[in-house]
């Protein structure tokens, strides 16, 4: 398991854009700004070249 594979940058592929908010402002220019994420789909493969299909899992848990 090369856990330096984490650090390999994402391609623009799996990068998506959401507008996070948006406005006018006072003189009529309209403004957005934009967040960048990475898709999840993007993240299990990342997971899976790293730690094998079997290797890892997702879990949630209550915290009191």
């Amino acid at each position: 398991m090369d856990l330096n594979k984490f650090d390999d940058p994402f391609s623009p592929e799996d990068i998506e854009w959401r507008i996070q908010q948006s406005g006018k402002t006072r003189d009529g220019k309209v403004w957005a700004m934009v967040l960048a994420y990475v898709t999840n789909r993007a993240i299990m493969k990342r997971l899976d070249d790293v730690c094998g299909k079997a290797g890892w899992r997702n879990e949630y848990r209550d915290i009191p």
